[in-house]
């Protein structure tokens, strides 16, 4: 499963931050933001990749942990995060080993079968639209 929306939101609650303070950081409107905490769209990668930084979280934890269920983020870890801007020397302890599995990644590889079905899928979509399209010319 995907935790980045989760982890955003939780992440400028905790630091305290503004939805404005991180649109700063990836040259962004604050309403891509909120898009972002709400799940209506994604950043790009190099957008995780400043966020990541920023955070001073590993990439894949930010987006394959829910950082509020792992308590991954202590009272140092925002102490340090308000006096410096950004958290520093990687306070954050990454070992997922510890972690139960479902705080990991829950997400699965689809199988074959689930890929050609969404393939058939996407097809089946694009051939309503194309005859839509058609109709609309005519």
């Amino acid at each position: 499963m995907n935790y980045f929306k989760y982890n955003l939101k939780y992440l400028h609650k905790i630091f305290g931050l503004t939805q404005e303070d991180i649109a700063s950081r990836v040259n962004k409107q604050k309403g891509t933001i909120s898009n972002w905490e709400s799940g209506l769209s994604e950043p790009n990668i190099k957008e995780l990749i400043i966020l990541s930084k920023y955070f001073d979280i590993r990439l894949d934890i930010l987006v394959l942990v829910n950082l509020e269920k792992a308590k991954m983020i202590t009272d140092e870890h925002v102490v340090e995060f308000s006096k410096k801007g950004k958290l520093k020397k990687n306070l954050v302890e990454y070992d997922t080993g510890n972690l139960p599995e479902q705080l990991v990644n829950e997400w699965e590889e689809p199988t074959l079968e689930q890929v050609l079905n969404q393939i058939k899928i996407l097809n089946t979509n694009v051939g309503k639209l194309t005859a839509e399209i058609k109709n609309k010319r005519k």
